[in-house]
């Protein structure tokens, strides 16, 4: 499921968070951000097919997304930008 839109929406939106985030310059941004999101990897059994539309319950997609970007954000350590902490 990591390559369908719920969820690459969502880690769109932790990328946008953690560019805001990111103060350093562009040299070894490629190294910073792997090291950051390397929690991730840790989850990759929870976006199997099976069962995701019961890991991740929302009553659609939008919520979905929300969801799911809340989740990979904490998991990381990226804490939302102020927009989705408002929204929330």
């Amino acid at each position: 499921m990591v390559t369908r839109p719920v969820t690459l929406k969502a880690m769109l939106r932790i990328c946008a968070d953690l560019a805001a985030q990111d103060e350093e310059g562009d040299e070894g941004r490629v190294e910073r951000w792997r090291e950051r999101l390397s929690p991730w990897t840790e989850r990759m059994r929870e976006f199997r097919t099976e069962g995701f539309y019961e890991r991740f319950p929302a009553r659609g997609q939008v919520e979905r997304v929300s969801r799911i970007h809340r989740e990979l954000g904490r998991t990381a350590g990226i804490r939302p930008t102020v927009k989705e902490r408002e929204a929330a």
